[in-house]
Formats: C-alpha cells, sequence, structure tokens
C-alpha cells in the first residue's frame, strides 16, 4: 500500500503542470510620462534576443488611455518596478494585436480613437525607421495579426460587423461571422469566413502553417498557410475546455495559448462591472501533434483573465487585458 501510494504521489508530481512554479509581478512604468501601464493585452517577442513588445492600453480610462509599445528585455527582467520606453512614441493611443516578425518589423492593429471604423494596421521598423499604415473598411474588427514579411499580413476580425449594433446582434445570437483575413501588400480580403470569434493568430514557418483561436468556439483551428490564402477549409481542429485568446510560438515548435476558463466572469471583469474584482486565467502549451499541458493556472487572486503569455528560456511572462502588472513566471 504504502509502495503504491508513494507511487502514485510521485506520478501526479511529475505530471504537475508548471503553474506551482514561481510567479512574481512586475508594474511596467512609463518613462515618459510615469503612468503605471495598464491592460497589457498582448506581446510580441524576438526569439533571438528575449526582447519583448508589449501592446498595452487602458480600456477603462475616461481620458487619455495611457497606450504604448513598450519593450522589455526579458532576459534581465526581475519582480517589482521597471520603466519601459514606447516605441511608437505616444502616437499610438490603443493598440491590439501585435507581432514581430524577424525581429525588424511590428505588425501593429492600431485603434487609433476608438471606433471600429477608424482601425488601421501600422508596419514599423523596430530601429525607427519606414512605417506603413494600412487602412481599409474590412480591419474594422480586427483583432489580431500575423507578419508573412515585411509587407504581407494576416489578421483576425472577431465579428463580421463593424458597428455596435450589429456586434451585439452577433454575440446575443451566436452568429458566426468572424473571418480571418489577407492582405497581399496592396489590398486586403477575406479569406477564410464563418468564424466564431476568431482571436489569437499564429504562423509556423516551418510547417507552413496558420493556427486560429476561436474564442466562443473554444478551439484552435489549424490552416496550411497556403490553403488558407487560397480559402480552402482548415487541416483540423483543436477543442480546448476554455476560451482561447492571443497565441504565441513556443521555442519548442508549439503554441502558448491564453484561455478564459469562463466568458461570462471575463466579460464582467473586462467591462469593470460590479461584482467583478477579478476573473480566472490559465495558459495551456498545445504542441505541434495537438497534445495540451497547462502551464499556469490562477483563479484571479495573482493575475486576472490573462490574455497572453510568452516564453523565453525558461521565463514566461503573461499579460492581461486589464491588469496593472504582468506576470514573470520562472
Amino acid at each position: 500500500m504504502r509502495l503504491a501510494a508513494a507511487g502514485l504521489i510521485a506520478a501526479f508530481l511529475a505530471a504537475s503542470p508548471a503553474f506551482a512554479k514561481t510567479c512574481e509581478p512586475v508594474t511596467l512604468i512609463d518613462d515618459a510620462t510615469g503612468r503605471t501601464v495598464v491592460g497589457a493585452e498582448d506581446m510580441a517577442l524576438d526569439p533571438g534576443t528575449g526582447l519583448v513588445v508589449v501592446s498595452a492600453y487602458d480600456r477603462l480610462a475616461d481620458g487619455d488611455p495611457g497606450g504604448g509599445l513598450r519593450v522589455i528585455d526579458l532576459a534581465t527582467l526581475e519582480p517589482g518596478s521597471l520603466k519601459v520606453r514606447d516605441l511608437a512614441a505616444g502616437t499610438v493611443r490603443r493598440p491590439h494585436g501585435i507581432d514581430l516578425f524577424e525581429a525588424r518589423r511590428l505588425f501593429v492593429i492600431d485603434r487609433r480613437d476608438g471606433g471600429a471604423e477608424d482601425t488601421v494596421v501600422r508596419i514599423m521598423g523596430m530601429d525607427g525607421g519606414r512605417t506603413r499604415t494600412v487602412e481599409d473598411p474590412l480591419l474594422c474588427r480586427a483583432n489580431d495579426i500575423a507578419g508573412l514579411d515585411g509587407d504581407r499580413f494576416l489578421f483576425t476580425a472577431d465579428h463580421g460587423s463593424c458597428g455596435g449594433v450589429g456586434v451585439a446582434i452577433e454575440n446575443v445570437f451566436g452568429l458566426e461571422r468572424g473571418f480571418v483575413g489577407y492582405f497581399d501588400g496592396s489590398r486586403v480580403r477575406a479569406v477564410a469566413p464563418g468564424l466564431d470569434f476568431p482571436n489569437g493568430i499564429v504562423v509556423d514557418p516551418e510547417r507552413g502553417e496558420v493556427t486560429i483561436a476561436l474564442t466562443r468556439g473554444r478551439s484552435l483551428r489549424v490552416f496550411a498557410l497556403d490553403e488558407l490564402i487560397a480559402g480552402k477549409p482548415p487541416r483540423r481542429t483543436i477543442p480546448l475546455d476554455g476560451a482561447p485568446d492571443n497565441l504565441s510560438r513556443d521555442q519548442g515548435g508549439g503554441v502558448l495559448v491564453a484561455i478564459h476558463p469562463s466568458l461570462w466572469r471575463l466579460a464582467l471583469y473586462r467591462y469593470g462591472l460590479p461584482g467583478s474584482d477579478r476573473a480566472p486565467s490559465r495558459v495551456e502549451e498545445i504542441s505541434r501533434d495537438g497534445d495540451r499541458r497547462r502551464v499556469f493556472e490562477d483563479d484571479g487572486t495573482r493575475l486576472s483573465a490573462a490574455t497572453v503569455a510568452v516564453r523565453w528560456r525558461g521565463r514566461m511572462l503573461i499579460g492581461s487585458v486589464r491588469g496593472d502588472h504582468v506576470s514573470l513566471c520562472r
């Protein structure tokens, strides 16, 4: 009996997810304004250096949302507070999904003044060089983005409607009108319609595959890149036991996905409604073969409503939609 119990304990410990490791808060302070950075909703990692670009703005701010694109060195990051600079020098006030292509080009969904019709994509040189702005009506509900080269990109549109009434109708009736869009360097077009709130997107160039997170669909869809652009269906679907948000490539070849265990609690927390002081968080690692491993989970005490995670050399950084800090896990 003792041997059996010992074996069960050993098996449990071996299978225990990495969320048992130490995770500590890091408060980001904008070095130009002195304000705490709130709402680190998305991140883009340069795997060669460990530099991370953080997309953040305060969604509940009455006036200036304090948005920007801050840079963190994950190699030297420690718990506590850290002064960070804004790559956009205050010109991008409501950045949403971002992606870093070969450490040279930063793709940014910029919601500018907050109206859906005002959304554009900015392609910025990380060295401060050329910035290109892409404008198109199909970008009105753009959520996340994946660069394919210096100019082309894919993006997710979480709804088919632009206006608030149309979005509300889609939400209430569960209409699957989101889509994936493609910019070929000169024009924007939809390539994968009929999706249930497509959110995070990530490209695996080695395998020529694209993974899309369907938040309301509680699953990941995996497409061949060329087939997606040609408008063909996905290769496979990976079901999840929660609502996926942003995705990032892991150094092992898999995907890290931030998951909302409860969409209801996320909505209450996101909009600052009564009784919504926190929302649960989860991060899972999905291998290329579709195997899942939970690497972080919290009831919202340490970090509420995690929306993104990046990992580099044993360090994982997690951001959230409304948090006044990020979490550094080691």
